[in-house]
């Protein structure tokens, strides 16, 4: 008996191309230059409005004209940004004794405002929990530890169902009021040899039995340490609300961070309910010291073997940080790393398998640190339902702009109408995104680990791009901290 393999697709673009492969904003400047070219016309002549028109042909082109999924004018504005950035010397961080105001190291960029809140839940499992707060978005993130198992020796019926039950629980975050985005963050490095010491000294005790005792304390000395660490964390971000007016009257009120953090710990016990059954294993939130611990072995990660030793309140947030880092075009050097990061280009048009993604987040030889980070933000029913409406209508709009619809034009209206029926089921829809940093300890190393990326892109089907000009800002939002980068992105996606 062979068991059908189930594939995934129906994958549709964010982004909505209309005339030309121009979206709404572009279709809205070629409409006003048509329409200023005609008065022109009727008003100053045929020489006055033809230069009009030209001055449209020299705005619109630039927003027509794609070259590996970017318009040459969103690849302008982003060389403008990093240009202006370079020049205010925002591009370098230097942290302590070599600051201009020396201090703690903070982390650098879009984290250097953050705050961890530290939650008292009273509960036996997980007494504290950890929430970083950003100021600036107003958003707050709580981080959960997971013990997964992995996919090897598990049979194909039990990954079609952590598959079904990962996508009840996206469907679910839809729901959950408040919450902006959703990650798992995926981090493979070299054993730093002290994990086996570490859990055999665990389970000691002083009745532990002389033999077993020297037999343990045998296995810890001789068996090999080849074998990769992997930490897997799913990280939830929700914003604060609006300010409200109380029932009982008066002015309007904003919640309080404190109070905003004690609503999100009462609401911990049910989202890891909901993890149960998708391969995530058992779920605890990461503590203060941890998500410090985290992003200090990041950032330096050749203190990695260091903090493993290392007591748990060995460093705390304001200390997290790296002492220097520069981002340049292309990489991201941060104290004993060098990092490049790249992101998802388009979404996938051919359809997947449950092995793709492991293959891309399994431990690469040659690299000291690679980071896989999925970013879902859930859209509500309203949200999808207009979305789904939207892309079946841009569908039939591009097949109709032709005499006779190519295959991509059928296939994208077949795609549309897919999503539009599993969503008048009951579907729901959910924005994604993924990003992959790959950290070396030199700059010559750089070109290795680009191959390796490289490879792995074309195995899994999954385009990836490095994230030029963005490379610091990449970096953060791969950490499991919760940076939601569409509220902080200068160029509208």
């Amino acid at each position: 008996m062979t068991t059908a393999v189930r594939t995934y697709g129906n994958y549709k673009p964010t982004r909505r191309r209309l005339i030309g492969g121009m979206g709404p904003v572009g279709v809205g400047v070629a409409a006003t230059f048509a329409v200023l070219a005609l008065l022109t016309l009727s008003v100053a002549g045929f020489m006055a409005a033809l230069s009009v028109a030209a001055l449209g042909v020299v705005v619109i082109v630039p927003l027509m004209v794609r070259w590996q999924g970017r318009t040459v004018a969103e690849r302008a504005g982003r060389r403008l940004l990093v240009a202006i950035a370079r020049a205010g010397r925002q591009h370098i961080y230097r942290a302590g004794v070599v600051s201009r105001i020396p201090g703690n190291t903070r982390l650098p960029g879009l984290l250097f405002a953050s705050r961890v809140v530290e939650v008292e839940t009273g509960r036996a499992d997980y007494p504290r929990v950890g929430i970083v707060i950003l100021p600036r978005t107003k958003h707050f993130s709580v981080t959960l530890r997971c013990d997964t198992s992995g996919t090897d020796l598990v049979d194909t019926e039990t990954v079609d169902t952590w598959v079904a039950r990962t996508g009840a629980w996206l469907r679910s975050l839809s729901e959950e009021p408040g919450l902006v985005q959703a990650q798992v963050t995926v981090e493979t490095a070299p054993d730093p040899g002290t994990r086996l010491a570490n859990s055999v000294a665990e389970q000691l005790t002083e009745t532990t039995p002389r033999l077993a005792r020297q037999v343990l304390e045998q296995v810890v000395a001789e068996y090999p340490r080849a074998a990769p660490q992997v930490d897997t964390r799913v990280t939830l971000t929700f914003q604060l609300p609006k300010p409200r007016k109380p029932r009982s009257g008066g002015p309007r009120r904003t919640m309080t961070e404190d109070e905003m953090c004690v609503r999100i710990a009462t609401r911990l016990p049910g989202l890891m309910e909901m993890l149960r059954g998708t391969g995530a294993g058992e779920a605890r939130p990461m503590t203060p010291e941890e998500l410090a611990l985290a992003c200090r072995a990041a950032y330096d990660p050749a203190s990695a073997t260091l903090l493993s030793t290392a007591p748990g309140d060995a460093v705390a947030w304001v200390d997290a940080g790296p002492v220097a880092a520069t981002e340049e075009w292309d990489h991201y050097r941060h104290d004993s790393g060098v990092s490049m990061s790249w992101g998802l280009a388009e979404a996938p048009r051919a359809i997947l398998h449950a092995t793709a993604l492991p293959r891309l987040m399994a431990a690469s030889p040659g690299l000291l640190r690679k980071r896989v980070t999925i970013v879902w933000r859930p859209m509500t029913p309203e949200q999808a339902a207009n979305a789904v409406d939207r892309d079946v209508r841009d569908a039939r709009f591009r097949a109709g702009q032709k005499a006779r619809p190519g295959a991509r034009e059928l296939v994208d209206i077949a795609s549309a109408n897919a999503v539009a029926i599993a969503d008048a089921e009951g579907e729901g829809q959910i924005k994604f995104s993924l990003l992959v940093t790959a950290t070396v300890a030199d700059l010559d190393d750089l070109d290795a680990a680009e191959d390796t990326i490289r490879q792995l892109s074309a195995s899994t089907r999954l385009r990836l791009r490095p994230l030029y000009g963005g490379q610091a800002a990449a970096f953060a939002a791969g950490l499991p901290v919760g940076i939601v980068l569409a509220r902080h992105a200068h160029i509208p996606s």
